[in-house]
């Protein structure tokens, strides 16, 4: 029986997530390629992967929504979490101004609004689908009296194009981990499809040799 070869390849949108991403992965024994790109040079990297090979691919929820629409793929997400946006709100928190929240096509967690009502924080949500929305959307928070950028690395770029004070949120090693795990479970899920499927094919055949050999038989040997 032939062995399916499957790869799995994590796209980070950030060095730092990627270093990590791996620390973990050779922690835990795991064979997961990463690589690093985001938004659309993302989606280019996956679609020349995808046809050198049958590749699993990760990444977080910008990336994610960007590679299943455009490729028709199924990736999966590293989760954001409201615990991911702490270590940047304990650096704001005594701040009075306006701070931007940037996600891309996803609302952010009552669990987040909460936190920062508590802190007295003054925040407003952006939403984006690309990098043309996400450029669109700084110029907005800017013009809405932003003094503070929350989020990932794309609207960063254009956060540090204007001038807008910028820190960026990084996915925790929990958030990573999940990712991992989910991605390894999937992944030998889709081996052993392969296999029992490759195992069907193999019986059919025998099936169909057998009902090829013995079909003429069934006239040949009548008087």
């Amino acid at each position: 029986m032939t062995e399916r070869k499957t790869k799995i390849c994590l796209i980070s949108p950030t060095e730092n997530l990627a270093k990590r991403a791996r620390a973990l992965i050779t922690r835990q024994g795991m064979n997961i390629r990463v690589e690093v790109a985001d938004l659309e040079s993302a989606v280019s990297l996956a679609k020349r992967l995808s046809e050198q090979d049958d590749y699993l691919f990760i990444s977080r929820r910008g990336t994610r929504d960007l590679l299943c629409k455009s490729l028709n793929i199924h990736v999966v997400n590293i989760p954001s979490e409201a615990s991911d946006y702490i270590p940047a709100i304990q650096q704001l928190r005594n701040e009075q101004g306006l701070i931007a929240f940037f996600s891309f096509e996803e609302e952010i967690s009552n669990e987040l609004r909460t936190i920062c009502y508590l802190l007295n924080l003054r925040m407003r949500h952006y939403c984006f689908s690309d990098s043309l929305s996400c450029q669109s959307a700084v110029r907005r928070a800017i013009a809405d009296g932003a003094v503070w950028g929350l989020g990932g690395v794309v609207s960063e770029r254009f956060a540090k194009m204007y001038g807008l004070p910028y820190i960026r949120v990084e996915s925790s090693d929990a958030s990573i981990l999940h990712a991992l795990e989910t991605a390894m479970q999937l992944y030998t899920a889709q081996q052993e499809n392969a296999r029992q499927q490759e195992q069907l094919q193999i019986q059919l055949e025998r099936y169909q040799n057998i009902l090829d050999y013995t079909h003429p038989r069934l006239f040949t040997d009548q008087p």
